[in-house]
């Protein structure tokens, strides 16, 4: 296997052989979300653990992500990083909830459609979100 390539000091080298090596990890899927990656767009070399809670630069802790992951993450460890994916998806079933409610006197049916979609969401938050694409891969 190549080397990843570091300047002087220890900064990780922003090249094309660097992000080469750590797209290849995936096969071009972002580590997260598991959506395909434009090897000539826009994606970050993320670091899984970050570097401000004891994370290294190095090939075991860098993975691609895509850009809306990595910025949604931030900071945050991949669990934490769930979490807040999690309580997205509550927050968006639980105001399809008071919209149901404000709609059911005038129109019932339609109450219970977003009703039945509140549901749907907080299915898909427990379904999807337990796994993320780096976890699919380890069991695999």
């Amino acid at each position: 296997m190549d080397e990843l390539q570091f300047l002087p000091g220890g900064q990780l080298k922003q090249n094309r052989h660097n992000r080469r090596l750590i797209f290849a990890k995936t096969g071009g899927i972002c580590t997260y979300c598991g959506r395909a990656i434009d090897p000539f767009g826009r994606w970050h070399i993320e670091h899984m653990q970050p570097k401000k809670k004891g994370g290294h630069t190095d090939y075991e802790n860098l993975w691609p992500a895509c850009q809306a992951c990595n910025l949604k993450k931030g900071g945050r460890t991949p669990e934490e990083y769930r979490q807040v994916l999690v309580g997205w998806a509550i927050v968006g079933a639980d105001y399809v909830e008071m919209v149901a409610g404000l709609v059911c006197v005038c129109n019932p049916e339609m109450a219970d459609q977003l009703k039945e979609q509140a549901s749907a969401i907080r299915q898909t938050a427990s379904d999807y979100l337990p796994g993320f694409y780096f976890e699919k891969m380890e069991s695999a």
